[in-house]
């Protein structure tokens, strides 16, 4: 007896990784307005569709980029950049 398409689905690794990678844009694009309010008061919060417009405007560029480079290459300098801007930032 073959087990269901959905199944298989469910249990594949990617699958797993892009719905969480899809839900961790959603609750950081729901955080980032209290975020805003709570640490920046001064700021107000109707700037904070900011963060995830950014997100949204660079996923398709970072698609593009992969498809000519290789995923595991644009991964990597994408991780190399955040690194390097968090160490900026401290």
């Amino acid at each position: 007896m073959s087990r269901s398409p959905w199944l298989q689905g469910a249990a594949n690794p990617v699958t797993v990784s892009r719905s969480t990678a899809g839900f961790r844009f959603i609750g950081y694009s729901g955080a980032f307005p209290l975020l805003i309010k709570t640490q920046f008061p001064a700021i107000t919060v109707t700037v904070a569709f900011l963060g995830p417009l950014v997100g949204s405007l660079s996923r398709p560029l970072g698609g593009l980029l992969a498809d000519k480079i290789g995923g595991a290459r644009v991964t990597f300098w994408n991780f190399v950049a955040m690194g390097a801007a968090t160490i900026g930032v401290m």
